[in-house]
This record gives structure tokens, C-alpha cells and sequence, in this order.
């Protein structure tokens, strides 16, 4: 089930925030759900935003320059980074 969309944010931290919100305005509990996304994190910050809000796993195309950096903070977090192959866009396929 959708329970949050961020969809047309220019930034990743605004997209997890916008859908965070969304799913907050809905009634809806973000402890133990899976984001996906259908862009890569360039930073930990958007990660961080979505670890923040109870999220535990994260599906996200592969590709960031630090990309270490965010395997890094989801796995110090517990939270499961599922990264896609570069150029593969999850669930969007575009």
C-alpha cells in the first residue's frame, strides 16, 4: 500500500519529507515501512530523514558518488539498503 508519495521534489530530503508528510496527514504509521525510490541518494540525508521517520528498508537505484556513504548510515541505522543497478530506476522503469 501506498502511504506516501514525494514525487516531484527537486531535492531527495524534500521528497522524503513531502512523503512523510503525506502519510502522516493519512493516519498512516511510517514505523517498519519500505521506501522506494526511483532515483539514487547523492548524500545520506535523505536516508537519514527516512531512518528518522521509522522507516526500514530502502530500495533505490545505485549510482551516487557516495554511495558508500550511504550503505554506510542505513547499515550503522539497521535499516536494509536494497540498491538497484546503475541506471535501472526501481519501479518506475523511465
Amino acid at each position: 500500500m501506498l502511504t506516501g508519495n514525494g514525487v516531484g521534489q527537486q531535492d531527495r530530503v524534500g521528497c522524503c519529507q513531502v512523503a512523510q508528510m503525506r502519510s502522516d496527514w493519512a493516519g498512516h504509521n511510517s514505523e517498519g515501512a519500505t521506501v522506494a525510490s526511483d532515483g539514487f541518494f547523492p548524500f545520506t540525508d535523505g536516508p537519514e530523514a527516512l531512518i528518522n521517520a521509522g522507516v526500514t528498508t530502502i530500495v533505490a537505484p545505485k549510482g551516487g558518488v557516495f554511495d558508500d556513504k550511504v550503505r554506510a548510515v542505513c547499515r550503522n541505522a539497521g535499516l536494509t539498503l536494497v540498491f538497484l543497478p546503475p541506471g535501472k530506476r526501481g519501479f518506475a522503469q523511465h
